[in-house]
């Protein structure tokens, strides 16, 4: 399995959602994140194998994420809140964050070999102090929430 590792970006949310979705060049039909159904509240998170669907709470903005691979699932965050926590079966050896109209946001975790069991907890924070008048200079705004995806071996 892949060493312990952690990346960190901003990923574009579009139409309140974005998605991990591992771009595998020899995909035969598995279908892009974006094929699957977004998630219907309370629940904010669709997983499938290679792909996971996340709802925001907001509609169009930039959020901070952060893919963690390591060997010991987090049972709390302190500060996050849990939104998720699925079995995930990788197709490829990495994920990274993609928007539905903007692509990858050029942040990819190595996961290690196709065809392993992972578990997923993914948690999401609303960042202190950051209103929800901030915008980039394009006029979207920015840091509304923060996400974190953990990812570790099924024991």
């Amino acid at each position: 399995m892949s060493t312990p590792g952690r990346v960190s970006g901003k990923v574009s949310v579009e139409n309140s959602q974005f998605g991990l979705w591992e771009d595998d060049p020899f995909d035969e039909g598995g279908g892009s994140w974006m094929a699957l159904e977004i998630a219907a509240p309370p629940s904010f998170v669709t997983v499938d194998e290679g792909r996971v669907k996340v709802r925001s709470l907001h509609k169009d903005h930039y959020a901070p994420v952060t893919l963690e691979y390591g060997q010991d699932a987090p049972a709390t965050a302190p500060g996050w809140e849990m939104i998720g926590a699925h079995r995930y079966v990788t197709r490829g050896t990495a994920v990274e964050p993609w928007s539905l109209f903007s692509g990858p946001a050029g942040v990819e975790l190595e996961l290690g070999e196709p065809q392993s069991a992972l578990r997923l907890q993914i948690f999401r924070r609303r960042p202190a102090g950051s209103p929800p008048s901030e915008e980039n200079p394009l006029g979207v705004p920015e840091d509304l929430e923060e996400y974190w995806f953990h990812f570790s071996p099924c024991r």
